[in-house]
């Protein structure tokens, strides 16, 4: 029963991303495994960046851009997020990985006037977008991410659910 429910779980997950346009592009089973390949575009990123942004509650003092205005993806694991703060124009770089089954989000790199790494914005940067990532990828706590990162044009991440508990 509890596999049943974490596959309808997982079931709606898609569903819900499929409309909301996160692009699903790949759903396989692999030994007792559901595997589910999340692909997100620039466009996509920027604007999950944009709602973690408003959802947090703390435009302008609290986190390090009030308007993302592009998202730029290098790989294998970056993020140049772009826009400003304040009214003063600047960038940091994002990255992203999966590691013992979660999601891990990190600011590695600011230019932002008045911004340095030490700032404890980078700290809530670095939780609030953790998890809007997640959340935008997976429903509830099931499932483990397993691969995360850039390739091309497009943000990856593969999440794992155990159909044989």
């Amino acid at each position: 029963m509890k596999v049943q429910m974490k596959l309808y779980s997982l079931l709606i997950a898609i569903l819900l991303l499929t409309i909301t346009g996160c692009g699903i592009a790949n759903i396989r089973t692999e030994g007792g495994q559901l595997a589910v390949d999340v692909n997100m575009s620039e466009s996509q990123v920027n604007s999950l960046i944009n709602l973690a942004i408003r959802q947090s509650g703390s435009v302008t003092s609290d986190f390090l851009l009030d308007q993302v205005t592009s998202v730029d993806l290098i790989e294998p694991d970056t993020m140049r997020v772009f826009g400003s703060a304040g009214g003063v124009e600047g960038s940091y770089d994002l990255t992203i990985n999966a590691a013992d089954g979660a999601l891990q989000l990190a600011v590695v790199a600011v230019d932002i006037p008045g911004v340095s790494m030490d700032d404890p914005r980078i700290e809530k940067a670095n939780e609030e977008l953790t998890a809007a990532f997640t959340n935008s990828a997976r429903s509830q706590n099931d499932g483990r991410f397993t691969n995360a990162g850039v390739e091309g044009d497009q943000l990856t991440m593969t999440i794992e659910v155990a159909l044989d508990q």
